[in-house]
């Protein structure tokens, strides 16, 4: 007798579903992975700040004998933005070394545009996954540290660390509360020395499309207190 049998078709049926259920099974370990490195991360790196943050030693004293407390920047978002923390970053650079030359220091070294391109698309991937955005209106904490992204020992992308101080419960974003991770504070796309217009950019997922870039979505806030 020609053609398969039903208990073979019923059996290649029950493998094909079991063969679904691992590949789902798998990206969702992947993923919780991610969103728990993340997490972990965050608490690293938060504590880290709040012990440098607090240092008897570095603030000046006036004449009454008071502290005086030490101002630093801030930034105020305009639009839907992602927060990138140090974990997505860490990820990004272990799992997709193709997709850049090198990182020194503060630098990430790429061999052109669309070679920056496919690595900042996988962090805008590890951060949708991770539930890092931010909505408009969110006040962020400059921490004072920042990573360029180069072509030729040109500034391409410059992104800023800082601290999310808004909760987004009501502001539309992910983001849990304090997290500490990167925004992006300058760009230039096209390479022609022009910063990018944020008219430019209609919509951050597309960036996976090869549609639309990731602009500034960002205003300087005022100065706050670092503490």
């Amino acid at each position: 007798m020609s053609g398969k049998s039903i208990e073979e078709i019923l059996e290649k049926m029950k493998l094909q579903k079991q063969e679904k259920e691992n590949k789902e099974n798998e990206e969702l370990k992947r993923i919780n992975d991610l969103r728990e490195k993340s997490r972990q991360e965050y608490l690293r790196v938060n504590k880290m700040y709040e012990n440098s943050f607090y240092n008897p030693n570095s603030n000046s004293s006036s004449a009454g004998g008071k502290s005086k407390v030490r101002k630093v920047n801030s930034y105020i978002t305009n639009d839907f933005t992602f927060i990138y923390p140090i974990s997505v970053l860490d990820y990004v650079l272990t799992n997709y070394t193709d997709f850049y030359v090198e990182k020194i220091e503060n630098r990430i070294i790429f061999n052109d545009v669309m070679q920056l391109y496919d690595f900042y698309a996988e962090l805008v991937i590890a951060s949708s996954e991770g539930s890092y955005s931010l909505g408009p209106e969110t006040h962020l904490k400059d921490l004072e540290s920042n990573l360029i992204f180069e072509i030729d020992d040109k500034k391409i992308v410059e992104w800023e660390l800082v601290k999310q101080l808004t909760s987004q419960s009501e502001l539309g974003g992910t983001s849990p509360d304090n997290t500490i991770g990167y925004v992006l504070t300058y760009s230039d796309w096209d390479n022609n020395s022009l910063i990018d217009q944020v008219s430019d950019r209609t919509g951050i997922n597309d960036i996976v499309g090869g549609t639309n870039y990731d602009t500034r979505t960002i205003d300087d806030g005022p100065l706050i207190d670092d503490i």
